[in-house]
């Protein structure tokens, strides 16, 4: 034993006797739903068991497992531990078997032969401790893992492209959970699960091996062995879930009970063990070639740093020429198809469903084929293929006018094949939108024919339907596929619609994706439509048409007039135009203003006129008016006003006698107010039509002031009626109430002066002192003719 050993037993043992213990946090996350149960631990194991040398920490650097990687030359491990090289033929030990295990298995060696890695199997089978081969002996990790869900662990291999350890088993409902160790961290990482092919997993065995690219290649065997492949990306791509695979043909391998070892040769082939024997089968065929070895009682696995060439055969769906159409693909070694697959879904592109990457023999042919799958609604015939290779390198590989590829003559050359189609169609869609009379709201428009009628410029061809119109349904599109004898025909199409009644063309574009790449943007001036023309096999025609109902324009304004008074604004009325698009709003208002509206007859008003207005007629520019209703003709623009203004004032009062009620003439006032000042302020009692003075009621002694601004007045008698006195002077108010009537102040009386006499009726006081005075004036006059009499008398 070495002194370094003896150490490091002693240190655990102490370890144990203080019952110390270091685990670490699980570093891995089960598939969703799966039920997964994982422990992923760094643990101190008891000391019976640590016979092996025990690191405390991950795989140290520089340490080599000096392996060879040669053609004919693979590894196996025995259950007990012991490592077996198998060089053409010849088997022999490698370096000293593990010490103090239950179950070694999941060989995995790395790129180049340095490193070599493998687990003890627990008794419950689930629990996987990590092993590395330093060159000479295997040694014990303090990495192990658990997962519950497994019924067993059963394989191992190493990515040759990462140097990560892979790990996993099969569980019983048809799964292989696959876990991610990284040798440098101690890290474990459940990756995913690979639906195995056949039910009853449980009872399956199997092993897997990765290529220099990093594809996986998973063996699964029981009664027949099939291999299953999962690429790379998708790998680096996984979170725990269902990983898509590819699964290549199943077959019997001959005097196997079940296969529980893999490994490639460098030209390709694949060795396959059991417990005590190796044979080499072609990976495309499962012919066997030879048998490598016998006689290795307990091997449980197998492994290489050889890396397979492979196969992956994708499809390429340019455009298809209806959605149900699915491609079948295969990869056949002469009369033995090696691989399967069968596109699904509508989409275009690459299709994730794919041949491989199949291990293949470097240097043998292979022939690759496609067919329409059962269900599709077209004939491959629809379609226009091509079919092209290259190599890992990215250089070309040539193709047979057959579809059969060669596998370049060099270890783990790597083939990527490509079926391209391109349906010999073209698609038209038309759709019709429709908008609200605003031109907003854009929905689809049933009940609309639109046409695309087809002209095949170039060759021949057939339209599906062939009427060139169709009407269009609830979701308001309808379509045409223009089918073409072949790759080189083309097409005129030429997209219009039938204009409806009541309705405009407001726009209209096409946008034609060429199935070579790129896009043609084509804009509609009209209804009339517009021809597409150099239509080719691929393109996709899609068109919108756009139409909303025909219209006016009607503009509703708001006047306000305050000569008289107020201050009331535009703003202060609501102003409505009833009709086939009822609008209504306040002056300025967008709502009114330029209000895009159904052609026909509206009915205009308005609301929350304040008091004290008056509403004059409506007029309108650009549309017919009748009383409170205007025309709006289509494409017209009309725009009605509607003047308020202010109601005048107007006060009335008569001139009385007071003493007995008669009307009096001749009175004279001076008012002052508002919209009255001096020398404009005089009323003379008008008593005979016309009334030219303010008076404006030609009866002796009554009066009548119109057209008054709002506001307070007083009004002064500054004349009587001849004989009486003078009545001082009164006050009245106009107001929003009270303007556009007529306040009536009532009889305004005088009193008689002293030593008149009155008439007995009004509007005759002046004529009784005119004769009076004249009856005095002849009067006097006789007294001095009397007088000169009586002198002439005397003096004679």
């Amino acid at each position: 034993m070495h002194i370094k050993e003896k150490v490091a037993r002693a240190v655990l043992v102490a370890g144990l006797s203080l019952g110390l213990t270091c685990s670490g946090a699980p570093a891995s996350a089960s598939e969703p739903g799966a039920g997964v149960g994982v422990v992923a631990a760094t643990t101190v194991v008891p000391a019976a068991q640590a016979l092996s040398p025990v690191r405390p920490a991950s795989i140290p650097s520089g340490v080599s497992a000096s392996l060879t990687c040669a053609p004919q030359t693979l590894y196996a491990v025995s259950s007990s531990g012991q490592m077996r090289r198998i060089a053409n033929g010849a088997v022999s030990t490698v370096g000293a078997a593990a010490q103090g295990i239950t179950h070694f298995n999941g060989l995995g060696i790395g790129a180049d032969g340095k490193t070599a890695l493998a687990f003890d199997r627990s008794s419950t089978l689930n629990t996987a401790r990590i092993y590395y081969f330093d060159g000479s002996r295997w040694v014990r990790t303090t990495d192990s893992y658990t997962n519950t869900s497994l019924v067993s662990f059963v394989a191992g291999a190493i990515d040759l492209s990462t140097g990560d350890y892979y790990l996993g088993g099969f569980t019983s409902d048809s799964r292989f959970l696959l876990t991610r160790y990284v040798p440098s961290t101690g890290a474990f990482t459940l990756v995913g699960s690979i639906n195995a092919p056949t039910a009853g997993s449980g009872t399956m065995n199997g092993d897997m091996a990765f290529d220099a690219r990093g594809n996986l290649y998973l063996v699964a065997s029981n009664s027949s062995t099939t291999v299953l492949s999962v690429t790379a990306a998708s790998l680096a791509a996984a979170s725990g879930g269902l990983l898509p695979s590819s699964q290549s043909f199943s077959f019997t391998t001959a005097g196997f009970a079940e296969v529980n070892g893999v490994a490639f040769n460098n030209n390709g082939s694949m060795f396959l063990g059991s417990s005590d024997t190796v044979r080499e089968y072609d990976t495309s065929t499962g012919t066997l070639i030879s048998v490598t070895a016998t006689g290795l009682s307990g091997s449980t696995d197998l492994a290489s740093c050889n890396s397979p060439a492979n196969l992956t055969l994708r499809k390429n769906v340019a455009s298809r020429a209806a959605g149900s159409d699915q491609f079948a693909l295969s990869v056949a070694k002469g009369s033995t198809v090696s691989g399967t697959a069968t596109t699904t879904g509508s989409a275009t592109g690459i299709q994730a469903d794919q041949i491989g990457p199949l291990p293949v023999l470097q240097g043998a042919t292979y022939t690759l084929t496609e067919q329409m799958a059962p269900g599709s609604t077209s004939p491959i015939a629809t379609y226009a293929s091509s079919l092209s290779c290259v190599d890992e390198t990215g250089a070309a590989v040539t193709v047979s006018s057959e579809s059969t590829v060669t596998i370049p003559n060099r270890s783990g050359a790597s083939v990527e094949c490509a079926f391209v189609n391109r349906a010999l169609t073209a698609s038209v869609t038309v759709h019709k939108v429709v908008q609200d009379i605003r031109g907003q709201d854009a929905r689809p428009g049933s009940g609309w024919t639109l046409g695309a009628a087809t002209t095949f410029t170039t060759g021949s061809g057939t339209a599906s339907p062939s009427a060139t119109t169709q009407v269009t349904p609830a979701s308001g599109s309808v379509s045409w596929q223009l089918a073409f004898e072949g790759a080189s025909a083309r097409g005129e199409v030429k997209v219009s619609e039938q204009q409806q009644s009541g309705w405009e063309f407001v726009s209209g574009v096409c946008t034609i994706a060429r199935a070579g790449g790129g896009s043609q943007t084509v804009p509609l001036a009209g209804p009339s439509g517009v021809a597409l023309s150099n239509i080719a096999p691929g393109d996709a025609i899609d068109c919108t048409l756009t139409n909303k109902p025909v219209s006016g324009l009607l503009t509703l304004k708001k006047q306000v007039d305050n000569t008289y008074g107020g201050s009331s604004t535009p703003a202060d009325w609501t102003l409505t135009g009833a009709g086939p698009q009822a609008i209504t709003g306040k002056t300025g208002e967008s709502a009114i203003t330029s209000a895009v509206v159904a052609p026909g007859s509206y009915a205009l008003s308005e609301s929350g006129t304040p008091a004290g207005y008056q509403a004059g007629p409506w007029s309108c520019t650009g549309g017919t008016v009748t009383g409170a209703s205007v025309s709006v003709a289509a494409d017209a623009d009309v725009v009605c006003t509607i003047t308020n203004a202010s109601k005048p004032g107007s006060v009335a009062w008569t001139k009385t006698s007071e003493a007995t009620g008669d009307m009096l003439s001749g009175s004279e006032w001076t008012v002052s107010g508002p919209s009255l000042a001096a020398p404009d302020n005089v009323v003379v009692d008008c008593i005979a039509s016309p009334c030219t003075g303010l008076d404006k009621d030609p009866t002796p002694g009554a009066f009548r002031l119109d057209d008054l601004a709002w506001g307070s007045y007083t009004a002064t008698e500054t004349r009587a009626p001849v004989g009486y006195i003078a009545a001082g002077s009164l006050s009245f108010t106009v107001t929003p109430a009270n303007a556009g009537t007529t306040q009536d102040l009532g009889p305004q009386t005088n009193e008689q002066q002293s030593g008149a006499r009155l008439p007995l009726t009004g509007g005759v006081g002046a004529d009784a002192f005119v004769i009076s005075g004249f009856v005095v004036l002849l009067g006097a006059t006789a007294s001095v003719l009397t007088l000169r009499l009586r002198s002439r008398r005397s003096s004679r």
